[in-house]
């Protein structure tokens, strides 16, 4: 089993959320690779039960939002995340693979192409 996995957001919206001291950008169709920790965190991966990640992500505000948060989640599709042989870029779509850009005195932020 691989430690990363691939998320597509196929929302239409940005998501930006944080772990562990690092902030994800999630741009509509741009796959990001991102280790099984995060996906866990930000979107409740192999986790039964999404309402308290929704919650989290500040997606629901009273239990009427709930259904409309659980359909907003699950327009992230997450799958193993599996590298081509002989290609050091993983992309589906043509893009590069998630930067790390560091700042003096300031959180990393992964930006997907």
């Amino acid at each position: 089993m691989s430690d990363f996995v691939c998320v597509l957001n196929k929302s239409g919206f940005p998501l930006e959320d944080g772990y562990n001291g690092t902030t994800w950008l999630f741009r509509p169709e741009i796959p990001v690779k991102v280790p099984v920790d995060v996906a866990r965190h930000i979107f409740g991966y192999e986790v039964q039960d999404k309402a308290e990640f929704v919650i989290r992500l500040n997606w629901v505000k009273t239990n009427n939002d709930l259904p409309a948060a659980l359909e907003r989640l699950s327009k992230f599709e997450i799958s193993p995340y599996q590298p081509e042989q002989n290609r050091s870029l993983a992309s589906t779509v043509g893009q590069v693979t998630p930067i790390l850009e560091k700042g003096a005195g300031r959180k990393a932020t992964i930006k997907a192409a």
